[in-house]
């Protein structure tokens, strides 16, 4: 049974691919006893094509390779650069896959990756996947099963997303943003924040947590009579107004974004964003303390900040040319007649499109108890 396969370009133009596979007890007293390393095992082969190289495991592997459970698609860095639409083919026409797996960016090589230490003692596919699938519910990186990435893949703006998983110093899988795959071609990356702000744009935001940068402001008031000369014996007490700090975090509980084209015969297209999120605290600076003013002071700076984050994010999208947010596929599915003239000048019209982005947010449930 696969658990996982890892596609990577050699130097010498042949594909390598490699399968997490499960190893067959041979007694079946011994089941329950083997570690999640002995569980598995890894092999891989190599062919002109992604096909070529799983035949030759058919003639090298004493079993028949079963497909159908197989949970993880790894594309190493030299393979996703040169476009995974060549592996995309096989992947959507061979009857085995349940178009269920996930599909996985690595900067490095994808054996290297499914060779890396299990954390906890869990089998490695599964593991990654668990990752990454909990970084997806944190909106840290995005959905990339192969279903969801080839709707994006196939729709008019043609730029899809894939998670990105590498390997860190300890020899350990972690998620790392999101890579961008125009026309099947890994071209960029967004890291974790900007993987958020694009989570956001697309309206699938999901348990978001925003941390302020450091930043904060204080307002003392002493006791005692102002009038008199005399120092007070009256310790001052401290009022600490909230603005943005580095311990100020906030987790998203709801957001809806709004994304609304708006068409010129003789100007450029331009773009209204408007955001609206309901959020809860997380965590405050010590010693501060809440208010009416200093809620709605909190508010103004989320906004802020959410706003200059996705200003900045929508600027370098448009400057490399890649539609992450999928605004061609929204003006072919809000202006589907003005999109017929669009569609082949689409690249050259989304680098002079111009954006106006709101951001609103409204803080629920302040109470803390420190």
């Amino acid at each position: 049974m696969v658990l996982a396969l890892g596609i990577d370009q050699l130097p010498t133009q042949k594909v390598r691919v490699t399968a997490e596979l499960v190893r067959v007890q041979q007694q079946s007293g011994q089941q329950g006893k083997s570690t999640a390393a002995e569980a598995t095992l890894t092999r891989a082969e190599e062919g002109v094509t992604v096909e070529q190289a799983i035949q030759f495991f058919e003639q090298q592997v004493p079993q028949h390779l079963f497909l159908p459970d197989n949970t993880l698609v790894v594309f190493g860095a030299s393979y996703a650069r040169q476009g995974v639409n060549r592996a995309l083919d096989y992947l959507e026409r061979e009857r085995s896959f349940r178009r269920k797996e996930w599909l996985i960016l690595t900067d490095g090589s994808a054996q290297d990756l499914l060779k890396a230490d299990p954390t906890l003692g869990s089998v490695n596919a599964l593991a990654v996947r668990k990752l990454v699938e909990q970084a997806t519910a944190q909106s840290t990186t995005v959905n990339s099963e192969q279903l969801h990435f080839m709707r994006q893949f196939l729709a008019p703006s043609q730029t899809p997303l894939m998670a990105r998983v590498d390997v860190d110093a300890k020899g350990r899988p972690l998620p790392n943003g999101v890579g961008i795959c125009p026309q099947g071609k890994w071209v960029d990356s967004l890291n974790p924040e900007e993987s958020q702000m694009v989570n956001l744009l697309l309206g699938k935001a999901e348990q978001m947590t925003i941390t302020l940068p450091a930043a904060a402001s204080s307002e003392t008031q002493s006791t005692g009579d102002p009038n008199n000369a005399t120092p007070s014996n009256d310790a001052p007490s401290t009022n600490t107004r909230i603005s943005a700090d580095m311990g100020t975090t906030v987790q998203v509980l709801f957001s809806k974004t709004r994304m609304t084209p708006h068409l010129s015969p003789q100007g450029p297209v331009s773009f209204t964003v408007q955001v609206y999120n309901q959020a809860e605290l997380s965590r405050l600076p010590p010693g501060s303390q809440l208010s009416p003013d200093s809620v709605k002071k909190l508010e103004g700076q989320l906004e802020a900040v959410v706003t200059n984050r996705l200003t900045k994010l929508l600027a370098h999208l448009q400057s490399q040319g890649e539609d992450a947010a999928q605004l061609g596929t929204l003006l072919y599915r809000t202006h589907p007649h003005q999109w017929q003239h669009l569609a082949s000048r689409w690249p050259q019209v989304y680098r002079h499109s111009s954006f106006q982005v709101r951001v609103k947010f409204h803080l629920l449930r302040t109470g803390l108890i420190a």
